[in-house]
């Protein structure tokens, strides 16, 4: 049997197809996979409050600052209610390969100059991420890095 150009040319194709197929069969897979195994989606809402001993004005700023400490972006600011809103954003490609969902966002309402706040957090995902325990755990890091911040 003869190898000629053709022949290569053709095999190679029908390699690539292979592979695009098998690919696409990975990635769907994976990510169900991983949901499966995470078990079924959690959610959990938590209200919070932190008093501090001075007023901040610019507590949006330190608000912001923390929030990127801890992998978190501002979302929104509403500055006529006072409110500003930190998220960890879209799913990345890790968690879709994965099945491994984990949505944090904190919403902050600042009152008496930034003296006391109003903090609600949402949690949701699989693997643990959705619970009471992982909105605690983000309100501990969240508290402990803003009173670094402002102490």
């Amino acid at each position: 049997m003869q190898c000629t150009n053709a022949l290569i040319r053709e095999y190679l194709q029908a390699s690539l197809i292979y592979l695009a197929i098998i690919s696409a069969f990975l990635f769907t897979s994976c990510m169900g996979v991983g949901y499966m195994v995470g078990g079924s989606m959690q959610s959990f809402k938590g209200k919070y409050s932190i008093q501090l001993t001075n007023q901040y004005p610019d507590i949006f700023d330190t608000i912001t600052a923390v929030g990127n400490s801890i992998s978190l972006s501002t979302s929104s600011i509403d500055a006529s209610n006072d409110i500003i809103i930190i998220s960890n954003g879209e799913l990345g490609v890790s968690e879709q390969l994965t099945g491994n969902r984990n949505v944090q966002v904190i919403s902050v309402r600042s009152t008496d100059g930034g003296k006391h706040l109003d903090i609600d957090i949402q949690v949701q995902g699989n693997f643990g991420h959705g619970t009471k325990k992982a909105a605690d755990d983000l309100f501990s890091e969240f508290k402990t890095s803003l009173l670094e911040k402002v102490n």
